[in-house]
């Protein structure tokens, strides 16, 4: 079973080669993610004490760093400490998520934040920095260190924040977007939201301009469709019930764009090849129609195209967040 997030869980960067310790004597590791090389290499993860030469304990795990950004789970829990073994003509660049003795139990594994160390261009927190202003929230603050904020300064236009962190859109007029900045595909964009009413064509995202990164109502309740450019259009996608919050995952990537909330099966279509240049929350990138009645509690983009362990790994630490 999964607890509360550990956002105090510490990340160690092995980029060499060799042994690299963690100094603890005990240690849970949580997770490891494997960042892009050029060549194929491989590194294991060791339970105790290892020497230089791979064999001298065996190995709870090896796994591949030249396949591309992926994060891998570990519910493994070392009473000895924590080793990564790294072969002489490897190249790693890993990035271990591990807790001290005492945050893990048995058959306990914390979901540690991992959105950190996948870099996002944008991510608008739950419950984090919201300002108000007039009748509604004027701000949303984004916590990437990127300063996209999103922004609204017209007061009726202005969604509510909730008592419970999240940001209530009326489905009339309420909207909040980011200044228009770089962010050509791949994209991949997360949102934990809940449709509180369905209207065919009301928008719950949407890039800079219209229908340039657009998640809309479409069709039938409670169906999401989507486009990155007004003529290339997803299959409908109908796993988003009404009255539920549930993580809307979309990687914008031409032909091979996807489509999926929680850990669903995941649509696969020609979505487009635009380019989202911001966010807009609340209706179409102008802000001038089709407003969603919709409550966000988080919002995250990433500019490239996450395979499905990394989506995987970013549903879970969302879905925990809402019980889901």
């Amino acid at each position: 079973m999964y607890r509360k997030p550990n956002e105090s869980a510490v990340a160690t960067r092995v980029t060499g080669t060799g042994v690299t310790t963690i100094t603890s004597s005990n240690a849970a590791i949580l997770g490891i993610l494997s960042t892009p090389q050029a060549t194929a290499a491989t590194a294991q993860l060791w339970q105790g004490t290892a020497t230089s030469a791979p064999g001298s304990v065996s190995p709870i795990m090896s796994f591949p760093t030249g396949v591309g950004a992926t994060f891998l789970r570990v519910p493994a829990y070392c009473s000895g400490g924590v080793t990564v073994n790294v072969g002489p003509a490897d190249t790693p660049d890993l990035t271990l998520f591990w807790a001290p003795t005492g945050s893990q139990t048995s058959g306990s594994t914390d979901v540690t934040n991992p959105i950190p160390a996948l870099a996002p261009v944008a991510w608008y927190r739950y419950g984090r920095g919201i300002v108000l202003g007039g009748s509604g929230v004027r701000r949303w603050k984004d916590q990437s260190g990127n300063g996209r904020d999103l922004l609204q300064n017209i007061d009726t236009n202005r969604p509510v924040a909730q008592s419970d962190g999240s940001i209530l859109f009326d489905g009339v007029d309420n909207f909040i977007k980011s200044e228009a900045f770089t962010l050509i595909q791949p994209t991949t964009v997360y949102a934990l939201v809940k449709q509180v009413t369905w209207a065919n064509g009301d928008t719950l995202f949407d890039g800079d301009t219209t229908q340039s990164g657009r998640i809309y109502q479409d069709t039938a309740t409670p169906d999401l469709g989507g486009t990155s450019n007004g003529a290339n259009f997803f299959a409908r996608n109908s796993n988003l019930t009404l009255g539920n919050y549930g993580v809307i995952s979309v990687v914008w990537n031409g032909a091979a764009s996807i489509l999926q909330v929680n850990n669903t099966t995941p649509i696969t279509s020609n979505a487009g090849a635009g380019s989202m240049g911001g966010f807009t929350v609340g209706s179409i990138g102008a802000g001038t129609s089709l407003w969603a009645n919709i409550q966000v509690k988080e919002a995250v983009i990433f500019s490239s195209a996450h395979n499905a362990t990394t989506r995987a790994l970013v549903i879970d630490y969302l879905t925990n967040k809402v019980g889901l």
